[in-house]
């Protein structure tokens, strides 16, 4: 695991921009998942806070034996989860469920499938640690949808250039390399100056 170094400033921009990008608000309850080692933490802790929502934390026996039933009793409107955990769920054991982010994995055409139709908000998150956990969202607006689609930049700036040359954008629809830049990075990696310079 990378030890990164996140300034105040970053978490907030990127946690605001994200709450608004998903429209939460101080009526969401939010499902605590992710181990508290990663980055996801950030979102399912700290966006609840800023907004005046809720965390809603399950126990380690609850969060993978009986997590269906948990996400009804406390009514959770709101996660961020893998496919691979999604695969072992049902949408009627989400019964309240608003916004359901997809993420840390590509989606496959069958999760995709399973959820779309049946939750209201289904999107794909794209993001590394670097940038304060999310970096791009896709809001799914139709069966058809591409469902590895990583959508537009939240809170920062994004764009495509050429493999090897970060002066020349790529053209659309082309291979390229993605460039985040923005308030939301981070200031550095915790003793690596290496990976720093």
């Amino acid at each position: 695991p990378k030890g990164l170094i996140m300034e105040h400033h970053s978490v907030c921009i990127s946690q605001i921009a994200l709450s608004k990008e998903v429209g939460l608000d101080s009526d969401t309850r939010m499902l605590q998942f992710a181990s508290h080692v990663f980055d996801a933490t950030v979102y399912e802790v700290i966006t609840p806070m800023i907004i005046g929502g809720r965390t809603c934390i399950p126990s380690e026996h609850t969060k993978f034996n009986d997590l269906g039933t948990f996400l009804t009793e406390e009514k959770v409107t709101a996660a961020l989860l893998t496919p691979s955990f999604l695969r072992t769920l049902q949408p009627s054991q989400m019964p309240f469920m608003k916004d359901l982010i997809i993420g840390g994995e590509a989606i496959s055409r069958d999760v995709f499938e399973t959820y779309y139709a049946k939750i209201p908000h289904v999107m794909n998150a794209w993001g590394p640690a670097e940038t304060c956990v999310i970096a791009a969202v896709h809001h799914f607006k139709s069966a058809q949808d591409v469902p590895g689609t990583i959508g537009r930049s939240v809170g920062d700036y994004t764009w495509v250039v050429e493999p090897g040359n970060h002066n020349q954008l790529a053209p659309v629809g082309t291979v390229g390399e993605l460039i985040v830049q923005g308030p939301t990075l981070l200031r550095e990696y915790l003793n690596n100056p290496k990976q720093n310079a």
